[in-house]
C-alpha cells in the first residue's frame, strides 16, 4: 500500500512516494577499476533494506531512490544523486552510483618489471616466459568522513599474486582490495604479480 490520497485520471498512471524513513544507515563506498572507469574513483551510497536499517518490514517495489544532503544549519538540502532500482527483497543491499569523486585518489605506479624463464622450442623460437610486475598504489582520502575503498585489478593468463595486503579473489581474472580510509588519510598498497606466458 502507498500512504495518502491522490487523484489519477482514468487511463493515466502516476508515481507516488511509497515511504519516508529517517536515520537510515548509509555507507559511503568508493570503487576503482581502471578498465571500467578509465582511472576514475566512482562514489556509491550503500544501504540495506532491513529492519535494523529502519526499512525492511516488506520488500520494496521498482522505483527511484534519490539522495540529498544537508548543506546549511537551517536544513537546506542539496541533491546528491539518484538511481533506478528493481524490486528490493528484505535484507538486500542497494548501491547508488553517484559518479566520479575527485576527493578520493588512487594512483597506481608500476615500480618494476622483469621477464625470466625463457623457454625455446626445437626451432629456436620462444615458446614460454614469465613476467614479474611490482605495483604500488597510493591512496588518499581528502574528505572529512571515513570511506571504504574497493580497488579491483584484472589479470589474464596463469597468474599468482604476492602481497601483505588482504584481498579477495572475485573470479579467475579479478581480485579486489577493500581498504577503510580515515578522514584526511593516506596509505600505500603494494603487490607482486607473476604471470606465466606461452607453454
Amino acid at each position: 500500500t502507498v500512504e495518502g490520497r491522490d487523484t489519477i485520471a482514468n487511463g493515466w498512471s502516476k508515481r507516488l512516494p511509497s515511504f519516508r524513513a529517517a536515520d537510515v544507515p548509509v555507507t559511503s563506498y568508493y570503487k576503482f577499476e581502471k578498465e571500467r572507469w578509465a582511472g576514475q574513483v566512482m562514489r556509491y551510497y550503500r544501504f540495506t533494506n532491513s529492519e535494523p536499517s529502519k526499512l525492511g518490514k516488506e520488500p520494496r517495489p521498482d522505483g527511484d531512490v534519490k539522495a540529498f544532503r544537508l548543506i546549511t544549519d537551517d536544513k537546506l538540502y542539496a541533491f546528491v544523486g539518484r538511481t533506478a532500482v528493481k524490486y528490493i527483497p528484505i535484507n538486500e543491499s542497494v548501491e547508488m552510483e553517484l559518479g566520479p569523486d575527485r576527493e578520493v585518489l588512487v594512483k597506481p605506479t608500476l615500480m618494476n618489471w622483469t621477464k625470466t624463464d625463457l623457454a625455446f622450442d626445437n626451432n629456436g623460437n620462444v615458446k614460454g616466459w614469465t613476467t614479474k610486475e611490482t605495483w604500488e598504489f597510493e591512496v588518499q582520502n581528502s574528505k572529512d568522513i571515513d570511506v571504504m575503498l574497493d580497488i579491483r585489478r584484472n589479470f589474464s593468463g596463469d597468474w599468482s599474486l604476492v602481497t601483505d595486503a588482504k584481498y579477495e579473489k572475485v573470479d579467475a581474472t579479478k581480485v579486489k582490495f577493500v581498504l577503510p580510509l580515515k578522514p584526511r588519510a593516506q596509505q600505500k598498497l603494494t603487490y607482486e604479480l607473476t604471470v606465466k606466458h606461452g607453454t
